[in-house]
């Protein structure tokens, strides 16, 4: 049994580089009793990310993306069945749906808490609304000048290795 894991946005938060907490838990119990094959940009360098966090087991496979992600994964569904692909990108979503690929969504709030956020907003939302509150999240998240001072930290310690 087989599950492609997307590590850009489900274990690894793409402007930060910091762990996402859920998504590595989520990874780790599938990973007891389901083949794990890992996504990544770059093979190399999330290799080194994976066993920096101690996140990577030793058997793990880790294939780099080429091109389009869906190409890579029907490469991965051509050497056997895929059980589900975990992803946090909806447009990905959509086009493994098409294809008959089963799919777990995983969406991970930027802020824990409503009042943490920069403008504080809180209610219920509908399925369109979440999908645009995740970009604003994204946006609020980018323009964080907190985060922002972490991320200059993470580009100079990136530059030291």
């Amino acid at each position: 049994m087989t599950v492609v894991f997307v590590i850009d946005g489900v274990i690894k938060k793409v402007k930060d580089q910091s762990v996402i907490v859920d998504g590595t838990a989520l990874y780790k119990a599938l990973n007891e009793t389901y083949r794990v094959v890992l996504l990544a940009e770059d093979k190399a360098r999330a290799d080194v990310w994976l066993k920096v966090n101690n996140i990577s087991k030793k058997l793990d496979d880790i294939y780099e993306i080429s091109g389009d992600v869906l190409t890579t994964i029907e490469t991965i569904r051509s050497k056997g069945k895929i059980d589900f692909v975990v992803t946090e990108n909806t447009d990905l979503t959509k086009k493994l749906i098409e294809v008959g690929i089963p799919v777990l969504v995983f969406l991970n709030p930027s802020y824990t808490r409503p009042e943490f956020r920069p403008d504080g907003r809180t209610g219920v939302r509908s399925w369109q609304m979440i999908n645009e509150e995740l970009d604003k999240q994204q946006g609020l998240y980018d323009e964080d000048s907190r985060i922002n001072e972490i991320k200059e930290y993470n580009e100079f310690e990136d530059s030291a290795l």
